[in-house]
């Protein structure tokens, strides 16, 4: 489905979508940009702002920051329901993050050490060697990287298959 944009910007949502997302004239839109790609979000309004967050929270003792801890949730809500994720799926998009980067330091660590080569700093950070060599360029890790390490490494390279 397409519309086209009119002049000063403006675009007529088609009806099936007003009418389903109930989207009257006066109502209001949040816009936002998600992935190159621009998002309506139908906002329901009410006559007292306190009502839209009636039973949205269950709570065992009363709340300092009301405002703060609905923003919070509501934000939270937001990104689930675009990302159409469940609660969990930004904490394991979260740790798998942190154990790459964990592996990367640790790999970079044993490089700068000399302690392994660079072939076996990219297994160890789940990397191509390329992508190794590249970090270790950005970052200015000193480059030692013998005859012997290069037999070596290409040996290693022919067993893999």
């Amino acid at each position: 489905m397409s519309v086209a944009i009119g002049k000063y910007g403006r675009i007529v949502l088609p009806k099936k979508l007003r009418d389903k997302y109930n989207v009257k004239e006066g109502s209001r839109l949040i816009i936002r940009e998600y992935k190159d790609q621009i998002i309506l979000i139908p906002v329901t309004t009410y006559e007292k702002p306190t009502q839209a967050l009636h039973g949205s929270i269950e709570v065992d003792r009363p709340i300092k920051e009301p405002k703060e801890t609905a923003r919070t949730y509501i934000r939270r809500r937001l990104i689930e329901e675009q990302e159409k994720t469940d609660r969990t799926t930004p904490v394991r998009k979260f740790l798998a993050k942190a154990i790459a980067k964990r592996k990367l330091e640790k790999a970079l660590t044993l490089y700068r050490d000399g302690k392994i080569t660079l072939w076996k700093a990219a297994k160890i950070a789940d990397l191509s060697l390329w992508e190794i060599m590249e970090i270790t360029k950005k970052r200015k890790i000193p480059f030692h990287y013998t005859p012997e390490d290069f037999h070596k490494d290409f040996e290693k390279a022919m067993n893999e298959k």
